[in-house]
């Protein structure tokens, strides 16, 4: 592969045209000669004892992430709170358009509970709170609650 030093000094101070041409002037800059001795580090490190004159790579990987775990939003039924506010709770809290509230609204009255949403933790627990909190100040029953999904 061949000594380093060219090409790291060159790629500093001379730009592509320059450099194909071969009339470009090196030029040692405190950076590029702090480069040159990492290289001669590296190259160093990498010596087998062999001495085949391979150069090594040095490689670094980056942690994958993952993705935050996801909480379902659930409503459940009650026979005190009116439809009208469980339709008014999910447009204003979830976003819902009005037909999309009235047909969440009636699934959470014929089957007892129903998924609103899906929010990262802190979300779902902060939208729980807002619902809970908004039927507790308008005097209605209505139980919102949240699990992992």
């Amino acid at each position: 592969m061949g000594d380093l030093r060219p090409a790291v000094a060159s790629f500093v101070v001379c730009d592509s045209l320059a450099f194909s041409l071969g009339a470009c002037a090196l030029y040692i800059t405190p950076i590029t000669r702090d480069i040159l001795m990492l290289a001669d580090l590296i190259m160093m490190a990498d010596k087998k004892d062999d001495d085949d004159g391979d150069v090594g790579v040095v490689l670094e990987t980056k942690p994958k992430t993952k993705r935050p775990p996801l909480y379902k939003v659930l409503i459940l039924n009650d026979d005190f709170t009116p439809m009208e506010f469980v339709v008014h709770v999910l447009e204003r809290f979830f976003g819902l358009s009005h037909a999309q509230a009235f047909e969440l609204m009636l699934t959470v009255h014929k089957k007892g509970v129903a998924v609103v949403g899906v929010f990262s933790h802190e979300i779902a627990e902060t939208k729980v709170a807002q619902v809970m909190d908004f039927a507790q100040r308008h005097q209605h029953p209505l139980q919102c609650t949240m699990e992992k999904e």
